[in-house]
């Protein structure tokens, strides 16, 4: 699997309730559900980048109004 790498700017405060991997679980998720919303992959495609099961990612797809 490719890695990508998000900048933020340093003023930024990721700290205020949140870690690390959380911010990263985040991310995936929200990079995941954007591409397949376009049709660019499949639920199980988007639940290996986000590493949750098929079945979880479509529960968080729904939640989301994918």
């Amino acid at each position: 699997m490719r890695t990508l790498e998000i900048e933020v700017p340093d003023d930024l405060d990721l700290s205020a309730g949140s870690d690390r991997e959380e911010l990263t679980r985040l991310a995936r998720t929200l990079f995941a559900l954007h591409l397949f919303r376009n049709g660019k992959i499949t639920p199980v495609q988007a639940a290996k980048i986000t590493g949750l099961s098929w079945r979880n990612f479509l529960l968080e797809a729904a939640a989301h109004g994918v």
